[in-house]
């Protein structure tokens, strides 16, 4: 059984890539090029460079990167099946980036094991097949992630800076973006720590700038006056009751600490609720065998994170990867949770590398163990 074992560990990668290429090929017949609600917009955008409405123009500059990468492939006469198959190898090339990365914060083993995990989440891979931003986002973020925690010089960090801005305006959520990458800047640079504290408060200046011109068009005080949790979704909603004070004026970073000033309670019971939501990820419209994969592959790695939080080998990665992870989940919670949970998608590769090194911390303790009952 042990030789067995170690037979599986030594052929794990190209079993996770034999598992990945059968699932792209499979989902490349079922799905082909699938559109949702937004792909019109997308497409529009991509198209015209405007969709002539001043509030919609305003709101889908946040998505500018991904409209111009459609944009490329309509104007060079291409078909959408070009922009799927570009979106499938970006996500492919992201593996070695996810593996090389697991590799530096825990070893080689638990890269392979973490591949593995990573592959067999199914909920991620569908989306590549989606004219849908969250598969670009989610591949670049990666490669951008990557560089942040193995580059250590700075001229090194500089060369990733344009797919960094690039990255910020595929998705809103990209706004986390620039946060990782000043740190990962700050800590590269040989200056005195009382500059860089300042440098840091005024790269928080600028995204707490960029939020506010970011808010208006997120109609972020509609859902705390629905007390929304999941999109569309309004079994789960949080009616609040008549003391609860909504402003009618436009969203803005004032009018949110406003509301969460006044009404800390109500402003807390939406973003815990949002909160589990997200992470849960399981829904009670989905499938039960849909939720019982869910259950048994994401939960897990949930606890085994944290159990190897403490053992990762580089610590300024650790807490890089850790701070894309909150910022993912604090955007979440202060906004909406999506029905169909696409927006676990940057997150999950960590959670199911940490994953990894939690298993092969359990497995070297219960080794120590039974070699020192043998003794």
């Amino acid at each position: 059984m042990k030789r067995l074992f170690l037979l599986l560990e030594k052929w794990l990668v190209p079993i996770a890539l034999l598992i990945w290429g059968m699932e792209i090929v499979f989902l490349a017949f079922q799905l082909g090029v699938k559109e949702g609600a937004d792909t019109y917009l997308y497409l529009r955008f991509a198209q015209n460079g405007t969709f002539g409405d001043a509030y919609v123009d305003a709101h889908y500059q946040w998505y500018r990167s991904y409209t111009l990468f459609l944009s490329l492939f309509y104007k060079a006469g291409l078909g959408w099946v070009w922009a799927i198959t570009t979106q499938i190898i970006l996500a492919s090339s992201s593996l070695w980036a996810l593996y090389d990365l697991a590799k530096r914060v825990g070893s080689q083993k638990a890269a392979s094991w973490g591949l593995l995990l990573y592959v067999l989440w199914y909920d991620s891979h569908v989306w590549h097949f989606y004219l849908y931003s969250d598969s670009l986002f989610s591949s670049c973020s990666i490669w951008c992630l990557w560089a942040c925690c193995r580059a250590k010089q700075t001229m090194h960090l500089l060369y990733v800076l344009p797919l960094v801005i690039f990255t910020l305006f595929i998705r809103p959520p990209g706004i986390v973006l620039p946060l990782i990458y000043a740190v990962a800047f700050l800590g590269s640079l040989p200056m005195a720590k009382w500059i860089k504290v300042g440098i840091a408060i005024l790269c928080l200046g600028v995204c707490a700038f960029l939020v506010q011109h970011m808010l208006p068009t997120f109609e972020l005080m509609e859902t705390y006056r629905k007390g929304e949790v999941i999109y569309s979704y309004p079994a789960w909603n949080i009616l609040p009751d008549a003391s609860v004070v909504v402003p009618d004026e436009e969203n803005s970073l004032p009018n949110l600490l406003w509301f969460v000033g006044h009404h800390p309670l109500y402003f807390f019971k939406l973003v815990l609720n949002k909160t589990v939501a997200f992470l849960v990820h399981a829904k009670p419209y989905y499938s039960w065998t849909h939720n019982m994969y869910i259950v048994l592959l994401l939960f897990p790695c949930y606890g085994l994170f944290v159990k190897g939080w403490k053992e990762w080998k580089d610590k300024e990665a650790r807490w890089l990867l850790l701070g894309w992870c909150l910022g993912q989940t604090v955007i979440v919670a202060l906004t909406i949770e999506d029905w169909d949970g696409r927006f676990l998608l940057p997150i999950v590769p960590y959670v199911f590398m940490g994953a990894t090194i939690g298993i092969q911390t359990s497995l070297e303790k219960q080794r120590s163990r039974v070699e020192s009952a043998l003794i």
